[in-house]
């Protein structure tokens, strides 16, 4: 794994850790959006693409499904604030 993948991974268990519960499916955009707002004034370089997002996310086990012509990742929902 590169370094730069490596950081995207790191940042995204540490949102997943603040933001996440594993009570639901949730639709990839939402998670997306959530991360890309948490991650941007904490880091120096452009915030990650979906495409590393969801690397990210796979690789931290977490796998996708299909419904209505959405992407869901399943397991993952972001907490009520």
């Amino acid at each position: 794994m590169s370094d730069y993948m490596q950081i995207v991974v790191d940042s995204v268990r540490a949102w997943m850790t603040e933001r996440c519960s594993s009570s639901a499916d949730t639709v990839a955009g939402v998670l997306y959006a959530d991360y890309a707002s948490w991650i941007s004034p904490r880091i120096r370089f452009p915030v990650p693409s979906v495409r590393a997002f969801g690397l990210a996310l796979s690789k931290l086990g977490y796998a996708r499904r299909k419904s209505n012509g959405l992407q869901l990742y399943i397991g993952l929902a972001l907490r009520k604030p």
